[in-house]
């Protein structure tokens, strides 16, 4: 799935601030794991990676409270009780940091 300009740049801005959470800026292979997410997002369109502990982008994207990236996941029919490692959800994730806007999404998709 395509994402339109205004939408990616919303989407950079997502990133960006998943990047400044402490659990995420200090582990290497999660914040390289982001760059090639990110990148891959500009070049072939939406894809839910899996990352470091079995974590697809979705679990960062609730973590990160990333509305916009959610919306265009879910659309494009990512699980939303999709496991990582420890058989924790993004809605487990997303409830855990405060993200509330990812709490909701997840909960009415």
């Amino acid at each position: 799935m395509a994402i339109p300009p205004r939408s990616l740049t919303i989407i950079d801005g997502e990133f960006q601030r998943l990047k400044g959470i402490k659990e995420i800026c200090f582990d290497e292979d999660i914040m390289a794991f982001l760059q090639d997410a990110q990148a891959t997002l500009k070049y072939k369109g939406i894809y839910n990676l899996r990352g470091p502990f079995q974590r697809s982008l979705i679990h960062y994207a609730a973590m990160g409270d990333c509305a916009e990236l959610l919306l265009y996941l879910l659309q494009d029919g990512t699980a939303k009780d999709d496991l990582d490692q420890n058989k924790r959800t993004p809605l487990s994730w997303a409830a855990q940091y405060s993200a509330l806007r990812a709490v909701k999404l997840l909960l009415d998709n």
